[in-house]
């Protein structure tokens, strides 16, 4: 993880999209990342409407440094208008992120 922890610094980003799974497979489980991170995260079953999750943060687990997550992704190529798209939900009110905490401390 010496690699990653200098590559941090480099990069200017407010937020990480992984899941549990990919940040476990790539990182090892790493938990180095400042709390200044905000976690965009994605759990769908598969393509289209078929493959989505629910709309909500219920199936979130902590991992590295995240206790809740700010965005998730439950839906991917997904056709909207004769558009493909990828659907995403998130806080809208920032109060509501520190009971998402506490709800799964």
């Amino acid at each position: 993880m010496d690699d990653l922890t200098k590559l941090i610094p480099l990069i200017d980003c407010q937020n990480m999209y992984t899941n549990l799974y990919e940040w476990s497979q790539i990182t090892g489980g790493w938990n180095g990342l400042g709390n200044d991170v905000l976690l965009w995260y994605w759990n769908v079953y598969g393509p289209g409407v078929t493959g989505e999750t629910p709309a909500n943060f219920n199936d979130f687990r902590p991992f590295g440094n995240w206790r809740a997550a700010t965005v998730k992704q439950f839906a991917q190529t997904e056709t909207v208008c004769q558009m493909t798209v990828n659907r995403d939900i998130y806080y809208t009110v920032t109060a509501e992120l520190p009971k998402a905490i506490e709800m799964k401390l």
